[in-house]
């Protein structure tokens, strides 16, 4: 998370956050209960959806723009809107907003280590701080602010390129608005692993 935040590249700060996540899979693992195992779980579907999201995002702007640092891109919201606010959607879903897949993961994972070890719940919890840090300096300062590229090279999302956007943003809602979807199936599963753990 902290190497996150200090990346000036886009592309690089998706890189470490997706490392920064699997820090998230771990805790679930970790602590070796149902609440845990759950959210690990989750956090690996979760985080499947968001970062395919996330990475389409910059392949498409990349390709209109020929850049993905962070002080040359500005303002797309104005030139880009309907990719700028996939993007949002992706940054929130990563950060863990409600109603997205990100926050039922995360709320799993840390509910099992809290469970256990809620000293170690606690300092871990500073990573989700860093998350929202990281992933709102990046997104805000690519959407909002000054316009840094030329208007007329930069074409807002087109044809086949709403198919994965809307795909991946409805099933990244759809989860985490109706996780029983995942947690019904998972649950005899779950209850086999704990129980040939020990658990």
């Amino acid at each position: 998370a902290f190497l996150a935040l200090s990346q000036k590249d886009f592309k690089m700060v998706l890189a470490y956050s997706s490392i920064s996540h699997m820090g998230i899979v771990l805790i679930g693992l970790g602590v070796l209960n149902q609440a845990g195992l759950q959210g690990a779980i989750f956090q690996v579907i979760s985080h499947g959806l968001i970062a395919a999201l996330l990475f389409f995002i910059v392949g498409a702007m990349y390709e209109r723009t020929s850049t993905t640092e962070l002080s040359e891109l500005g303002g797309i919201s104005k030139t880009m809107p309907y990719l700028a606010g996939f993007m949002l959607a992706g940054g929130m879903a990563s950060l863990g907003l409600p109603g997205m897949s990100g926050f039922v993961s995360e709320f799993m994972a840390f509910l099992g280590l809290f469970q256990e070890y809620p000293i170690l719940g606690a300092i871990g919890a500073v990573g989700i701080i860093l998350t929202a840090v990281y992933i709102l300096r990046a997104v805000l300062s690519i959407t909002f602010g000054e316009v840094k590229l030329n208007e007329a090279t930069t074409k807002d999302i087109r044809g086949i390129e709403w198919i994965p956007l809307i795909v991946l943003t409805g099933l990244i809602i759809f989860i985490g608005v109706y996780p029983t979807i995942l947690t019904e199936p998972l649950n005899d599963t779950l209850k086999l692993i704990l129980t040939g753990i020990g658990g």
